[in-house]
């Protein structure tokens, strides 16, 4: 009869496994846990990366755009049980005639009707067009700035998870005797 060695068997003492131990690391920890690590390090920069890219672009509308005011057509609500709602607008700048813009509001803190109108903020972002967004803080900088702090806390997370394993295994300590 074949014995499956990954049993435990008792032995009298203590309750011990037959299966062979798993080699340890040279680095500290399983290598799995240097590929997580290393993951959410990457996993974070995208996070940063992309938060503060629309961060700066909310900030050059705050900086360079103008305040109008658009005139909805149309607009609808997002599947599912969002409050997030996209209408067609049409924007009268001083300057220029009038024009069709598509306008999002993730957070649905507009009253939104045919006809109603909604602040906006426009400006010449784009070589060849007038860029809008809805004039509101909340929907321009409270999701940019949450995933920032999301992001900000996982490289956090992750940089001292790889920390802490280079200073266990004596990378750390070889580099501060020298």
């Amino acid at each position: 009869m074949q014995q499956n060695r990954s049993l435990p068997y008792y032995d009298g003492g203590e309750l011990r496994s037959k299966a062979p131990r798993r080699p340890q690391s040279t680095t500290g920890g399983p290598p799995r846990a240097w590929f997580r690590s290393g993951i959410a390090v990457l996993v974070s920069v995208l996070f940063v990366g992309l938060a503060g890219i629309n961060l700066l672009a909310q900030l050059r509308y705050s900086v360079t755009g103008r305040q109008a005011v658009g005139t909805v057509v149309e607009f609808h609500f997002s599947a599912g049980r969002s409050r997030s709602v996209t209408a067609q607008v049409d924007v009268a700048l001083g300057d220029r005639p009038v024009f069709r813009w598509e306008v999002q509001d993730p957070l649905g803190l507009q009253a939104w009707a045919p006809a109603a109108r909604v602040p906006l903020l426009c400006a010449h972002i784009h070589a060849d067009h007038v860029s809008c967004v809805l004039d509101s803080y909340a929907d321009r900088y409270l999701f940019s700035g949450v995933m920032l702090l999301f992001g900000l806390g996982i490289a956090g997370f992750g940089a001292t998870r790889l920390l802490r394993r280079k200073v266990a295994t004596g990378a750390g300590a070889s580099a501060a005797g020298a």
